[in-house]
């Protein structure tokens, strides 16, 4: 009896994973100090706050993440590249919050979005300075830090 297809995947995942010969094997010494400085969430929001967006992108693969991960997802490698985005996208999809978390009922109504940024990673951040009416997919934005108390948040508003 043949195995379903996810358990094929998984154990095609599997065996792609295990190190073979010519692999060299990984290790945190190929980390860079600043790689591995932006491969932490802390860093990557304390880089948003002070207005710049930073990804990281795989040395073997040529992957690009956003947030910062810890293993590359297409390859599970570890040895990255911080990149500086330019930040500047289009709305690929968006809700509007009319109901607040706590803590944040004067702040409703606003909007979140998946923004595509132009490297080609998406990003969910808030929408500021764009009225909800004219909000729409594709419409062009450029990420804006935001800060919510003592939180970095990533915004994005308009271009």
């Amino acid at each position: 009896m043949a195995k379903p297809a996810c358990a094929r995947s998984r154990a095609r995942a599997r065996a792609s994973r295990t190190p073979s010969a010519a692999t060299p094997p990984r290790s945190s010494s190929a980390f860079s100090a600043v790689a591995e400085r932006v491969v932490t969430l802390k860093h990557f929001f304390e880089e948003a706050r002070a207005g710049r967006l930073t990804a990281i992108r795989c040395r073997r693969c040529g992957d690009l993440a956003m947030p910062p991960k810890e293993f590359c997802p297409a390859c599970q490698e570890r040895d990255w590249a911080p990149i500086p985005l330019a930040g500047g996208g289009a709305i690929t999809s968006f809700t509007v919050i009319r109901v607040a978390p706590r803590g944040r009922a004067a702040e409703v109504p606003y909007a979140v979005a998946v923004v595509r940024l132009e490297e080609g990673v998406s990003l969910l951040g808030r929408i500021v300075d764009i009225s909800l009416e004219t909000l729409r997919v594709g419409l062009p934005v450029r990420f804006r830090p935001l800060v919510l108390g003592e939180q970095a948040a990533i915004g994005f508003g308009p271009v």
